[in-house]
Order: structure tokens, then C-alpha cells, then sequence
């Protein structure tokens, strides 16, 4: 025991940008599943784990339950568009231009890849950065009732 050097716990800092970067390739990656569906004739369907308590025996169990997600792009006279969402709010990739230009359905997993790798890397990061900023410019809601 005397050779080991005991130390007060190191306090571990979450960064936000990285939960908001795990997120994103999650969300990325269930657009890239649903893409390739489609591309297979396959149908697709996602799921979320909800903890449901019995009303009689009072034990709960946890199961799986069909969970909606709708598609970030969109088809426009048989050429289509991608729009990269994330807490409800679209990233502007550049000022005012929010939408990525894909062309045939086909280039849709390419793009996603892309994005993808983009985000592991820490590409999107500043985006990620500036919906934050966003946020904490918003003013709180006015609460007080006027009579």
C-alpha cells in the first residue's frame, strides 16, 4: 500500500460540444439507416426502450416501443435536398443557407458519410458552438400574468 500515491478525485468536466457531437452522429447515423432502407425496398422502423410498471403488481418492465423519425431531406422536382437538424433547429452550414444540395436519392448515403466523418472529426464542432451561443441569447419567457 505504501507504494501506491492516493490523490483527491480529479474533477471530470463533460464538455457540451462533445455530448451535442455524440448526438448528432447518432441522428446522422438513424438518416444514413432509414436512406438505405428506402434504397433496399426494405421497410424501416426504429425503437426507444420505455419502462412500463405493471398497475396491479406494481414491477416494472422495460420494452421496446416503435419510435416516429422523419426524414431531414426532402425531394424537389426529382432532385433532392438535405437539411441537418438537431434539437429541432437547423444547422446553418453557411449564413442563410441551411440546405445541402444532394441531386439523385442515390448520393444521399454518400452525403450522410460525409457528415458523419465530418462530425467524428470535429468539423461541425463551431455549429455545434454557435446553436449553444444561441440558446443563452434567448431571453426567458415573461412569466408574470397581466391582469
Amino acid at each position: 500500500m505504501s507504494s501506491l500515491k492516493a490523490i483527491a478525485r480529479p474533477e471530470i468536466v463533460k464538455s457540451p460540444v462533445l455530448a451535442k457531437r455524440m448526438k448528432l452522429i447518432e441522428r446522422l447515423e438513424e438518416q444514413l439507416a432509414m436512406v438505405n432502407a428506402k434504397l433496399a425496398n426494405q421497410p424501416f422502423s426504429a425503437f426507444k426502450q420505455k419502462t412500463i410498471k405493471d398497475p396491479v403488481s406494481g414491477e416494472k418492465t422495460t420494452t421496446q416501443v416503435p419510435r416516429k423519425i422523419r426524414p431531414w431531406y426532402f425531394e424537389n422536382n426529382q432532385h433532392y435536398y438535405l437539411e441537418i437538424k438537431l434539437a429541432g433547429k437547423v444547422l446553418e452550414l453557411q449564413p442563410n443557407m441551411p440546405t445541402i444540395d444532394v441531386g439523385a436519392f442515390a448520393e444521399l448515403p454518400n452525403v450522410f458519410q460525409i457528415l458523419i466523418s465530418a462530425t467524428e472529426k470535429g468539423e461541425l464542432d463551431d455549429y455545434l458552438r454557435s446553436s449553444d451561443e444561441e440558446e443563452s441569447k434567448k431571453t426567458p419567457k415573461d412569466t408574470t400574468k397581466k391582469n
